[in-house]
């Protein structure tokens, strides 16, 4: 069998076909519907929700970090990162 458009030398190439194919990783963010979050008795969550959520509580946490070394004390943990926006850092 020939070889794939990806290979980048065909003439010189020693792996087969199926090679080729076993070399292809897919990972759960290229598959949007894809469920990641499985908590027993919650519905599964589809990998670009989590990954959205991980990235804003991230922000938020290296937000509320920042404002809490500055000195203020009433900076809400959910939506620090709007919060610190708002106050001008």
């Amino acid at each position: 069998m020939s070889h794939p458009a990806c290979c980048k030398n065909p003439d010189t190439c020693t792996l087969s076909y199926a090679d080729h194919l076993r070399g292809v990783v897919l990972g759960a963010a290229a598959i949007p519907t894809r469920a990641t979050h499985r908590t027993p008795g919650q519905v599964d969550e589809p990998a670009v929700e989590t990954l959205r959520r991980n990235k804003r509580v991230s922000a938020d946490h290296a937000a509320y970090k920042r404002l809490r070394d500055n000195g203020v004390r009433d900076a809400p943990f959910r939506g620090a990162a709007a919060h610190e926006r708002k106050l001008g850092g």
